[in-house]
């Protein structure tokens, strides 16, 4: 069963838009809340100090600094 989701991977393969510019439009509608958690779960804030994520209002428990 396709979903909006598989839709908006069709769009980047169908070059109708880039990768950049449906993660921008991702990006933009998200909150920041959501966001956080995407970066979280997809493990995108380990390598980065607690400091250098607090500049930005991320605050990541458990990340190695």
């Amino acid at each position: 069963m396709e979903n909006s989701r598989d839709f908006a991977m069709d769009l980047i393969e169908k070059t109708y838009e880039t990768h950049e510019s449906l993660l921008r439009a991702c990006l933009s509608y998200m909150s920041t809340d959501d966001v956080t958690d995407m970066l979280k779960t997809n493990e995108c804030l380990d390598c980065f100090t607690e400091a250098y994520l607090e500049e930005f209002g991320i605050k990541n428990k458990g990340n190695k600094s």
